[in-house]
């Protein structure tokens, strides 16, 4: 039964390429609000949602200790800066920008020489 394996490798293989197609297709928002404020995935996702921004369009909303990270689509990238932007978040003010994504080497001293020059 070949033709019964066939399929089966087709399958397994879009929704992969459909999930890496999600993926490259948001773009990543700072925020500056995080755990340590009490900010929750829901907090975002609800101002989001206030401002007319489709689940849809949301492909992640992850919060981590000091600040969260928002993919959404790229046609509703303004939209979503406007709706965290400035916006109270467990009770703290959220500034919102576009992600400058990670830096490959962080610099740890005052000086300016590389972190692992201050070892």
């Amino acid at each position: 039964m070949p033709a019964a394996g066939t399929p089966d490798l087709e399958p397994s293989s879009a929704p992969q390429s459909e999930a890496e197609t999600t993926q490259v297709e948001s773009v990543e928002l700072y925020a500056s609000v995080g755990r340590r404020q009490g900010a929750r995935p829901g907090d975002y996702e609800r101002l989001l949602a206030e401002a007319g921004i489709p689940a849809e369009a949301v492909a992640y909303v992850r919060v981590r200790h000091r600040n969260a990270f928002v993919g959404v689509a790229p046609d509703v990238v303004e939209r979503a800066l406007q709706a965290l932007d400035g916006k109270v978040v467990a009770g703290a003010r959220v500034k919102a920008e576009p992600s400058r994504g990670r830096a490959k080497a962080p610099v740890e001293s005052e000086d300016g020489e590389p972190a692992s020059d201050a070892q």
